[in-house]
Order: C-alpha cells, then structure tokens, then sequence
C-alpha cells in the first residue's frame, strides 16, 4: 500500500493506480519509485509506504513493464517501476 501525505481520502489517490497496475500484472512486489527522476528508497519489505508528497503534487503517473524497468534502473531491477512526476518538476 502506497499513502500519500494528505490526510484525508486522497492519501490512497496513488494506492488506486498501483492497485490497479498490480490487478493487470504491470506491477509486482517492490517496484522502483522514482520521483521527477531520483529513486524513493523505501523498506521493501513494509507493507505500507508513506511517500512525501500530496495528491496535488503529482502531475502523472507512470508505470513501467519489466521490460523497460531493468533499462532504465538497471538489469537488476526486475520488479517494474512506478514513476511520479510532480508540479515542482522543472
């Protein structure tokens, strides 16, 4: 589960779309996020993780296959990734 920092309902604005990628198999367990382009590290072996962003920071939202993931992040990032661009992204 992915919360955001809003503390209302939005703070599950991103958990719906990840849940939705893991639903259709774009996702697996412990994808890379990368937030306007620098990798979250985050404990993968959590299961909720609170990322340091509200709903209205995010301007969209990407999801990479396992083919894409491993070229991008490296061939040992199998596991997909989520990435999040932001209002602040210049």
């Amino acid at each position: 589960m992915f919360l955001l920092k809003d503390n209302d309902v939005s703070k599950f604005y991103l958990n719906d779309y990840v849940k939705v990628a893991y639903e259709k198999g774009t996702l697996i367990n412990s994808p890379i996020i990368a937030i306007d382009g620098i990798v979250y590290q985050y404990n993968k072996n959590q299961d909720t993780i609170f990322l340091p962003l509200t709903k209205i920071d995010i301007s969209s939202i990407t999801f990479l296959n396992k083919d894409s993931s491993p070229v991008i992040y490296g061939k040992k990032e199998t596991n997909r990734a989520i990435i999040i661009n932001t209002i602040h992204l210049k």
